[in-house]
């Protein structure tokens, strides 16, 4: 099969078996052979094992003379398995549904990584889901909930399809294959029993496999798969040899599970066979009342019907059936509406310019929420995109003002003198919120009258509102003061409720800025006093496009560095905040070089880079390892991959005003950072390891040079069990021996430096222990000094 050119290459690769099995999809099988066949990794024997099908399967497969073909009566695709496992050679072993279909360089990508971690069982990867023609879907990306693939993962979220796993042969035999005895959810099994068994699972961080949805697909039958995954449940929790750390997972486990399958069988219409599976999830006593357990669950099911791109009818029918399902809760947990007098009274402002396409999502979103009195207010900000006809369906409901554009700061305070409640909450057009948003924020101002505004968390989603990952500001920003509005900047409108008194006494929006403008109006409610609360849930779901308003990167600095230079030009402005400008220019500077990097405004970066010198005592070449280690932070916070800021490396040099000598001398430090360091900072050990391998050619004094410029740069402080994990594999390399021992002295310093200027007090303390273990020699008492030398240097160029 394939190109029969290349035998030393297939001699040398691992021999994969690719099991095909197949029952009735003749019209779906020549895709996913082709597939197959035309993956660039050679050492590939396909195997189809035909499950008793009566269509034309047969003459599909008969061209194919590379194929080997097994029929069998129909016993099941999990036997069909089975029976294509007892005839393959292969070391490693990858099944492929025969409606579904490989997507170039699936077996590649899998094979690379499994010969990067030779202790990994299995190599699991995304998938795209397609539609019965093959047209695009969505990105299935499970790591995202799933980052660590072990036994709790898979008990809790079930990340399993099998067409996106990679297994080594020996682990299948292990636990014996896949039990013929369950129709559906034998992969689930599956996969318990091999992390069970201790079988160790990697992520592949790439969709490479096409899953095909269609009318005849085993898991649209809902009641059999809610069925098998019960019976599943029962059997694995009553197994003998189960170890106790799994068995504390059951309850977590049963929960999740059932409320998946209600979803299911809700989402495929059968709300009576859903029921049964939501009041199984409530015989497991809650840490909450019924009410908002039930609230937590809306928001799943929430989050899962817009991942299924369910319509807005069938998402406003959601809570409803959810409440009638659940014993003593029933039709009460939704007596939110707008003419009860005893609730809360929130005005919700939606300010719209051009996005028809997302509006009815938006305005779907605040009608089914419950548990506050609720008027929506759409202010259409001269509209050319056919929005009017997209609000007439909710005539009624929804009170619309026009106007000619003047920007989102005009529509907003448009709304806000329209507005009646007693709290206001702002919504962009292109967002939506999540079920009992506004009840949970609310309650809080209800119940503290010291609160002016309440925040919380928010979903990252893409344009079709598939979800990205969780943005979670209190980590950061706990106090939600003046210094942590100026320093981190949590500020997304769609999260926050506020007391509209404090809206008014600060007099609304700036009307001059056209973006940066929520950043502005946040610091100035601030220092009037206006105090925050957290409430530290994601309500909100901001979405991902390339009409956003923030997407002009240039725009955004522009209008930040003014927001900035009004705000400190204040007379008014307290010294502690004026104390603080430096450096809250300094990072608002490295923030915005990342926004123009991410938009594609490289040539304004240079002039960004240099302001900030303005700002810190750093010599530039100092700074140009600080300007990373921020940075990269952005980057990971974003998703996006750290390696793609070499791009800037011009930049740098030219914000520095660096010579091609001195620059030459820095990169080595800057690669290291993005090779080594930050890897292990984000406990990528393997791939660190596998780095640090690259660098053999300095010697262990050198190596932990770099690895202080690491510590220096990095936002994020390493502990000394990363220091440890460095200099265990720089020996296990042969980069260092024994003898060195004092050589890793000065990183362990540097560290407790670093902990001690952040106030890390255990840090600190446990670096200096380690330090100290490592100089007892005379060796170590030079390290010591060098330290001294280096850091002192550093330590008098801070921002301040």
């Amino acid at each position: 099969m394939n190109d029969k050119s290349g035998a030393e290459t297939r001699l040398a690769q691992p021999l994969i078996s690719v099991i095909i099995p197949t029952f009735n999809n003749a019209r779906f099988l020549p895709k996913a052979l082709a597939s197959v066949l035309s993956q660039d990794y050679l050492c590939c024997e396909l195997i189809v094992v035909d499950d008793g099908s009566t269509d034309d399967t047969t003459a599909v497969l008969t061209p194919f003379d590379d194929v080997q073909v097994i029929w069998q009566a129909n016993a099941g695709s999990a036997a069909a398995r089975n029976t294509g496992l007892a005839q393959a050679r292969g070391e490693v072993v990858v099944f492929l549904d025969a409606d579904d279909y490989f997507l170039p360089g699936r077996l590649a990508a899998h094979m690379e990584f499994l010969a990067a971690h030779p202790m990994v069982g299995v190599a699991h990867s995304g998938w795209q889901k397609v539609s019965a023609t093959g047209q695009f879907i969505r990105d299935v990306l499970p790591w995202q909930d799933a980052p660590r693939l072990d036994l709790a993962d898979w008990l809790c979220w079930k990340p399993v399809f099998l067409g996106a796993m990679t297994f080594r042969r020996e682990w299948l035999e292990r636990v014996g294959g896949l039990n013929p005895a369950l129709r559906q959810a034998h992969d689930v099994d599956l996969a318990w029993r091999l992390a069970l068994a201790g079988c160790t699972f990697g992520w592949v961080k790439r969709p490479l496999v096409a899953y095909r949805q269609h009318e005849t697909n085993t898991t649209r039958d809902g009641r059999t798969q809610a069925e098998s995954l019960d019976a599943l449940l029962d059997d694995f929790f009553t197994r003998p040899d189960l170890p106790e750390t799994a068995r504390e997972l059951e309850p977590q486990t049963r929960i999740q599970t059932w409320l998946w399958s209600a979803y299911h069988l809700f989402k495929t219409g059968q709300l009576a066979e859903m029921k049964p599976y939501i009041q199984k999830a409530t015989t497991i006593p809650p840490p909450e009342t019924p009410e908002s357990q039930l609230s937590t669950w809306a928001r799943q099911f929430w989050l899962w019907g817009l991942a299924d791109e369910l319509s807005s009818d069938v998402m406003l029918g959601l809570l409803p059936a959810l409440g009638q399902a659940m014993p003593n809760v029933g039709t009460n947990w939704l007596a939110g509406s707008s003419s009860s007098p005893d609730l809360p009274f929130v005005s919700v402002i939606i300010p719209t310019f051009n996005n028809g396409r997302y509006l009815t999502d938006a305005v779907t979103s605040v009608l089914a929420q419950s548990g506050v009195a609720c008027e929506i207010i759409v202010v259409d900000d001269g509209s050319t995109d056919g929005t009017a006809a997209v609000l007439a369906q909710f005539a009624g409901r929804v009170q619309v003002v026009s106007q000619a554009n003047h920007g989102v700061c005009h529509a907003r305070n448009q709304g806000l003198r329209l507005a009646r409640g007693e709290f206001v909450v702002f919504l962009d057009a292109d967002d939506l919120f999540l079920p009992e948003k506004l009840a949970l924020q609310a309650e809080i101002l209800v119940n503290d009258a010291r609160l002016g505004a309440v925040h919380s968390g928010w979903q990252l989603m893409d344009e079709r509102a598939r979800p990205l990952r969780l943005v979670e500001p209190w980590h950061e920003a706990p106090n939600l003061d003046l210094v942590d509005w100026l320093m981190w900047k949590p500020a997304y409108l769609g999260g926050l409720i506020f007391r509209r008194e404090w809206l008014e006494r600060t007099g609304g929006f700036d009307e001059s800025l056209r973006q940066a403008e929520d950043v502005d109006f946040l610091w100035r409610l601030s220092l009037a006093g206006c105090r925050f609360g957290w409430l530290k849930a994601v309500t909100v779901c901001y979405r991902q496009h390339g009409k956003n308003t923030v997407a002009n990167g240039r725009a955004q600095a522009e209008n930040l560095c003014r927001a900035l230079d009004n705000f400190f030009g204040r007379p008014d402005l307290p010294a502690a905040a004026r104390r603080l400008e430096n450096q809250v220019r300094y990072y608002t500077l490295m923030w915005l070089v990342w926004q123009l990097f991410r938009t594609g405004y490289q040539a304004e970066i240079p002039g960004y880079l240099r302001r900030s010198l303005v700002h810190t005592d750093f010599p530039p070449q100092m700074a140009v390892s600080h300007w990373l280690g921020q940075l990269t932070r952005f980057a990971v916070q974003d998703g996006a991959a750290a390696a793609e800021l070499r791009r800037l490396w011009p930049c740098f040099q030219e914000a520095a005003e660096l010579d091609d000598g001195r620059w030459a001398e820095i990169v080595p430090g800057l690669d290291w950072w993005l090779d080594v360091w930050r890897p292990y900072l984000d406990g990528r050990i393997t791939e660190a390891e596998a780095n640090l391998a690259g660098y053999a050619h300095l010697s262990p004094r050198q190596l932990v040079q770099m690895a202080q410029s690491g510590v220096l740069a990095s936002p994020q402080l390493a502990d000394t069990a990363v220091i440890g994990q460095f200099w265990a594999a720089a020996q296990r390399l042969g980069l260092a021996s024994g003898a060195d021992a004092a050589e890793v002295t000065p990183l362990y310093l540097t560290t407790m430096a670093h902990a001690l200027f952040q106030h890390r007090w255990r840090l600190a303390a446990a670096a200096a222990a380690a330090a100290m273990r490592h100089s007892w020699r005379r060796p170590g008492l030079a390290a010591w000094g060098r330290f001294v030398a280096a850091g002192w240097r550093y330590y008098g160029g801070r921002p301040s």
